[in-house]
């Protein structure tokens, strides 16, 4: 079974997540799924190439203010 999360463009745009991202030299993607592995929603999703990043709990709390959270996660 396959399921889809959705996420809005507006989200991968954001100024704060392209900022996050840039920190740690990375796309607003990957930081999106680094996030959504963090909170236990998706497996993590990584390329081999990264060094293991975790995010910091004042990033994960701007995430889940911008409506990131697992209940409101949609699966198709």
């Amino acid at each position: 079974m396959t399921t889809k999360i959705h996420i809005p463009q507006s989200i991968l745009t954001d100024d704060i997540v392209t900022y996050i991202a840039g920190r740690y030299h990375v796309s607003t993607s990957e930081i999106l799924r680094l996030f959504l592995s963090q909170e236990g929603i998706i497996k993590s999703t990584m390329p081999d190439n990264h060094p293991d990043i975790t995010l910091e709990s004042n990033e994960i709390a701007i995430f889940r203010s911008m409506g990131l959270l697992p209940s409101d996660v949609e699966f198709n």
